[in-house]
């Protein structure tokens, strides 16, 4: 979870629940915490995790590099054979397609179960996925 929605949305995140990734640059591992530092000194805000990724991405490009990888195939070869790089998000592993196998782990704002009932608004028409805006196709 970004630090900067919870803090604008202050106590109306109470009970919130979201899939988020391991990042955490205030009580993470060490390296995320001297990264969270760093990035805070040099820009007055905490690093997110895309922030991360970003950073992690050129370190990973950087190593390809320096593995001898020239060409988009031998970067791409080396990807595939990343296991446990050191990331400043965690420890990245990519399969066999140069996939991260990274899982998310639930978060929770505050205490949970969450205070307010599951469904605030009774009246309200569930959306189906192939009805995002919750008007027929036909009509979007």
């Amino acid at each position: 979870m970004i630090p900067l929605s919870l803090s604008i949305a202050g106590d109306a995140a109470e009970g919130v629940r979201a899939a988020d990734y391991i990042f955490d640059p205030v009580a993470g591992t060490e390296r995320m915490k001297a990264f969270g530092k760093r990035h805070q000194d040099k820009f007055g805000v905490l690093p997110n995790f895309a922030t991360a990724c970003s950073y992690n991405s050129v370190m990973l490009y950087a190593a390809a590099l320096r593995s001898g990888a020239r060409t988009p195939v031998q970067i791409r070869d080396f990807y595939k054979t990343v296991k446990g790089f050191d990331g400043v998000s965690g420890p990245i592993t990519l399969d066999a397609d140069g996939i991260t196998t990274e899982e998310p782990v639930n978060r929770s704002v505050g205490t949970y179960p969450r205070k307010y009932p599951d469904n605030i608004y009774p009246d309200r028409k569930e959306v189906s996925p192939a009805e995002p805006s919750g008007r027929p196709p036909e009509a979007i």
